[in-house]
């Protein structure tokens, strides 16, 4: 299963994004089965996972703020926040 980033305004999110993927020599079908069950209860197919505090999204000296990057890179997740007004550039980074 992955997840791709989301911003919404001053909300940095994961959001699930495709099937759950096994992958293993030694699960037989009745074990992959279980735990996609289990995965798929945990990790629902509309789940969010939400990075940025409520008490930060609803703070009032923070509501001219927005996410302005959003980068996932080798498990490091990084996120800035500026001005809204300010043009967003988008990017995607790519490891050869």
């Amino acid at each position: 299963m992955f997840y791709r980033p989301q911003v919404n305004g001053l909300s940095a999110e994961l959001v699930r994004d495709g099937v759950i993927q096994l992958i293993a020599r030694h699960l037989n079908n009745k074990a992959q089965i279980s735990l996609r069950y289990m995965l798929s209860s945990a990790f629902p197919k509309n789940g969010v996972i939400k990075l940025t505090p409520e008490r930060l999204i609803e703070d009032p000296k923070l509501q001219d703020l927005a996410i302005t990057q959003f980068v996932i890179d080798d498990g490091w997740i990084g996120v800035a926040a500026g001005p809204s007004s300010t043009p967003r550039k988008h990017r995607e980074y790519r490891r050869e």
